[in-house]
Parts: structure tokens; C-alpha cells; sequence
């Protein structure tokens, strides 16, 4: 069953919090359509409530059932507990799923629903771009993504927690403690996570319809397996592309593939999305990785950067 989600008056950044909130819904076994409020009926309205018409249309749809979602400081008393538009997208996706439960009593049960995939966590706010350590299956590592790279006691548990976290129970913590590398292995976050998006296959939900373009080339590690992600950085390097433009383009993969590697990039804090605020926080430039890395040097080679 797709839900027709409907906005009205939210700025832009509020706006990308709940387009990539709908993108998570499939975790919950929801699918919605999000769309302009245009005073039709719908299966919820999400709209400001500190706005006057974002007010009207709140007030419009309790009177005819609709579930809603205030975000702001109500103009005035609308019978709903507002919600701070700067909530980050995993908490809307949470709250979107209470609501609908309401329209699609035939969805599963709030008690059963699946948790959202932890590199799902770590493509939006509050996760996205901080330093986190993840414990899975009893081994820890520890993502750097300002650093660009992870760290793990071996080889194996690098490999064991990027093939088992989207199966395993698991545990995600930000971390504000340094990063003692002199014991530790490493690799770079961009390899980790794209193996942890493959494996995670058709258990990642569709990514968040915009536009986006990477904002440096990743590190796809020493040996050059990740064609797919190569292909798509390719493109989104030099242009801002949807989704399913990429997933369009020629000799592109398939579109669950793009997102696997949007979800990637976007958990490595490497992708913005065109003429949006970005949602994460700033992230200290790695020059002399992304300027003389291997994977730098095989791009220019083939006209994939400029030289």
C-alpha cells in the first residue's frame, strides 16, 4: 500500500529531514509518496505550524480525520503535540510510522516493526559525519569519517561487521574519545560501507528522491571492486542526478544498486544534495587523500576527474 504523505509551508531543511524520513518508511514495511499539500484528502499532512497556511491546513486535516504532524511552535493551540523541525530524520521516520498506523491498519504492528538498517542511522543526522563505534556480533570498530577511515583489532572484524551488520544485532555510539590507530588496522570508511551496502541488498530502502553530487572522489580501497560505485561517483562528481537518472543512465546499474551506493556515500558523509543546506556537519577536507590516492590517480587516467 503506497500513503500519500502531503507538506505544507516547511522550509528546505525541514523539508529534506522528511524526504529522507519517507525513505526510511520501508523499514517500518510502510511506502509513502510525499507530495504538496494542495487540500485534498491524504494519509498524513506534515506542515509548519508556526506559519499561518501551514496552521490552516493542520487545522483542515484534524477536522477531517487526517493524521498530522505539527512541526513547530503552534500559532495557536491546534490539539496536537508539536514537533521540532530540526528532529533528525530517524526520529520523523519513527513518529511518521505512529501516525500511519493509523491509515494502514493492515501494515504491521508498531511491536513488530523491523529497526531502521544501522547504515541508514549513519546517512542522516544526528549520526552523519560524526565519529561513531559500532559493536556487532561482539567485535567493535570504530568509523572516523573525518579521518576517512576505520579501524577494527583485525582484518576479520572489518570483514565480519560490514558483511553481518544489516543481519546482527547491533549497537551504534557516537564517540568523542581520540583515535589511538597504533594497535589497530584500517581501511577506508567509503570500502567499508559500500561492502556493508552490498550485503545489506534489499534490506536498504530506496534513497531519498533529490538531487545530489559528491562533494570529493571516494576512496573505494586498493583493488578496484567496486564498479558500480565507481560508475555512479563518476557521474555524480560532475553533475547533481537523481536517483533514477542515475539508475537511467547508460552502463548504470540497476536502481537498487545506485541507492546501495548513495546510502554509501551518504553514511561516509561524502554527498549533498543540490541546493540544500547540508544536514551534517561540516566535514574537514581530506586534500592529499582525494588529490594522491590510487583511486584519484585511475580516475584522472581515464578522465574521471579534471586534471
Amino acid at each position: 500500500m503506497l500513503l500519500d504523505i502531503r507538506t505544507a509551508a516547511l522550509d528546505d531543511l525541514a523539508e529534506q529531514r522528511v524526504r529522507l524520513a519517507v525513505s526510511l518508511l520501508p523499514a517500518y514495511r510502510l511506502r509513502g509518496r510525499l507530495g504538496a499539500w494542495d487540500g485534498t484528502r491524504c494519509d498524513l499532512l506534515i506542515a509548519a505550524a508556526d506559519d499561518l497556511y501551514g496552521h490552516r491546513a493542520l487545522s483542515l486535516a484534524r477536522r477531517r480525520g487526517t493524521p498530522v504532524m505539527a512541526l513547530g511552535a503552534p500559532i495557536a493551540d491546534i490539539g496536537v503535540e508539536p514537533i521540532s523541525p530540526a528532529s533528525p530524520a530517524s526520529v520523523l521516520a519513527r513518529l511518521m510510522r505512529d501516525r500511519l498506523q493509523v491509515a494502514a491498519p493492515d501494515a504491521a504492528p508498531v511491536g513488530e516493526a523491523e529497526p531502521v538498517a544501522p547504515l541508514c542511522r549513519l546517512a542522516v543526522a544526528p549520526l552523519r559525519g560524526r565519529a561513531v563505534d559500532v559493536v556487532c556480533s561482539g567485535r567493535t570498530i570504530l568509523l572516523r569519517p573525518q579521518l576517512g577511515r576505520v579501524y577494527a583489532a583485525s582484518h576479520s572484524d572489518l570483514l565480519a561487521v560490514a558483511d553481518g551488520m544489516s543481519g546482527s544485532p547491533w549497537q551504534i555510539e557516537p564517540s568523542d574519545r581520540m583515535t589511538d590507530a597504533h594497535d589497530l588496522v584500517s581501511a577506508s570508511i567509503e570500502s567499508f560501507l559500500l561492502r556493508t551496502a552490498q550485503r545489506a541488498g534489499d534490506r536498504l530502502p530506496p534513497f531519498a528522491d533529490g538531487r545530489y553530487r559528491l562533494h570529493a572522489w571516494p576512496d573505494l580501497g586498493s583493488v578496484p571492486t567496486y564498479l558500480d560505485a565507481m560508475r555512479v561517483a563518476r557521474l555524480l562528481i560532475r553533475h547533481a542526478m537523481t536517483p533514477d537518472e542515475l539508475a537511467q543512465a547508460d552502463g548504470m546499474p540497476d536502481r537498487r544498486r545506485v541507492d546501495a551506493c548513495l546510502w554509501a556515500f551518504a553514511a561516509a558523509n561524502l554527498l549533498s544534495e543540490a541546493g540544500a543546506q547540508r544536514a551534517a556537519p561540516p566535514r574537514p577536507q581530506r586534500p592529499a587523500r582525494v588529490q594522491s590516492g590510487l583511486w584519484s590517480s585511475l580516475a584522472r587516467r581515464f578522465g574521471l576527474l579534471p586534471q
